[in-house]
C-alpha cells in the first residue's frame, strides 16, 4: 500500500484529518483530538506523513507515522 499523507485542518468550528481533499474522520473539537484520530488512520491504512496546520492555515509541525508491525502490539 501507498504512503499516505493526512493533514489536520481546521474547518468552521471543528477540526478535521483529510486525505486528498477527502475528510477521513469525524469532525472534533479538539485539534489534538484529531492530530490523534489521524494517527489512527495512518496505522491503520500503511503508515505516512501527518501534517498539522495551525489555526491560521500554516504547517506547524510533521510527522512520519509507520506501520505496525505483525509482532508489535498498541496493549
Amino acid at each position: 500500500m501507498t504512503a499516505q499523507q493526512a493533514t489536520v485542518v481546521r474547518d468552521g468550528g471543528a477540526w478535521v484529518v483529510k486525505v486528498n481533499g477527502e475528510e477521513v474522520t469525524d469532525r472534533k473539537r479538539a485539534q489534538g483530538s484529531a492530530i490523534n484520530e489521524a494517527r489512527e488512520w495512518l496505522l491503520a491504512n500503511g503508515g505516512g506523513e501527518l501534517a498539522v496546520q495551525g489555526k491560521y492555515g500554516r504547517i506547524r509541525h510533521k510527522h512520519t507515522i509507520g506501520r505496525l508491525g505483525p509482532d508489535d502490539s498498541r496493549d
